[in-house]
């Protein structure tokens, strides 16, 4: 578009932050007479780390606005759905800006759950049982797995690898 500054200058970096801090978005921005477009502020942004420090900056005020903004139309909106669009866009954009403020908060509820080792190996070998169909093998007197089967008259040791 023919007038459209293509040079960078300390000023209109400036504006364009102070504009994108007060809310305005870069689409916005570039639509108003007289500012670059959004490619020359993103290129602008890859050559110049003093305007991209400054710029990061900017979006960090920018969620806050946007968080701001969400109040003022919860006030004044009249039309519900739209009152309800407006405000998800601008909580979800926050949100990507500036997670830790304004993104999903992680419910991270953690229990302790205290198990001894005896009864993982217990139910270990349940498991594995009823894998194979095997009756329930519990440590005999020797340390040796035995099955544990009230109606069987030897004690003879039973080994889980046969």
């Amino acid at each position: 578009m023919a007038g459209r500054p293509s040079l960078y200058s300390a000023e209109l970096g400036e504006r364009i932050a102070t504009l994108l801090a007060d809310g305005w978005t870069l689409a916005a921005i570039s639509e108003i007479e007289g500012m670059p477009a959004c490619s020359t502020i993103a290129e602008w942004q890859n050559k110049r780390p003093e305007f991209k420090q400054r710029m990061d900056k900017a979006r960090e005020q920018h969620a806050d606005a946007l968080a701001d903004q969400v109040v003022h139309i919860s006030d004044t909106e009249r039309d519900p759905q739209r009152a309800r669009n407006m405000i998800e866009a601008r909580k979800w954009r926050a949100g990507t800006i500036r997670p830790r403020t304004y993104g999903p908060k992680l419910d991270l509820d953690v229990t302790t759950l205290t198990v001894s080792p005896a009864d993982l190996h217990k139910a270990a070998l349940e498991r594995l049982r009823a894998m194979r169909g095997d009756p329930l093998l519990i440590p005999g007197p020797d340390g040796v797995l035995v099955p544990q089967d009230n109606d069987k008259d030897d004690d003879e040791p039973f080994s889980i690898f046969d």
